[in-house]
């Protein structure tokens, strides 16, 4: 199943393999399978007794469930959770979070569109009016608006510095601060 993945899996990929025993071979072999691609993999179960050989195993510790063989109780809530750590994490290092808010949100309909408003707004201290206009000059783009109000710059260069910093905010105006003074 993995195999017919496009793009196929590789080097800048990580597969969590979800099995609340950690015995499940369907979940092994889809490790060991994303391991063989270069993938770095982990094994999440709510077995603390699981041992194995994947590099990471977040193995929970749920106890015995209610009615025996139910996994979908506390090991499905328990993983659940586990799983939106991870995902938050995962987006935060990817830089879709800055200060607690989802900066990669694409205004796509009215709600998100008042949703990145406020997000500008908070993020560069402007009124919601002039948010607005600063999404609209950014084409949408959240980052690229708050790094133009922020570092004082154009739409165009605020997208080089955004381009020039992987695409990650805090870093851009951390790294972006310097481009304004050396004008």
């Amino acid at each position: 199943d993995l195999g017919r993945l496009a793009p196929p899996l590789g080097a800048t990929d990580v597969v969590v393999g979800i099995a609340a025993s950690g015995t499940t071979p369907y979940v092994h072999g889809g490790l060991v399978w994303a391991q063989d691609q270069g993938a770095q993999t982990a094994l999440l179960c709510c077995n603390p007794a699981c041992r194995n050989d994947f590099p990471l195993v977040i193995a929970l510790d749920t106890g015995p469930e209610v009615l025996t063989g139910s996994t979908r109780l506390k090991a499905g809530t328990a993983t659940k959770m586990a799983l939106n750590m991870i995902s938050t994490g995962a987006l935060t290092l990817s830089g879709y979070v800055y200060d607690g808010l989802m900066v990669r949100v694409r205004p796509v309909n009215s709600k998100l569109r008042r949703r990145a408003a406020g997000i500008v707004a908070t993020l560069t201290g402007t009124s919601r009016e002039e948010a607005l206009d600063l999404l609209d000059a950014a084409e949408g783009a959240i980052p690229v608006a708050v790094i133009a109000a922020r570092l004082g710059v154009s739409m165009a260069e605020a997208r080089r510095i955004l381009e020039r910093h992987r695409g990650i905010l805090r870093e851009a105006l951390e790294g972006g601060a310097s481009v304004k003074e050396n004008r």
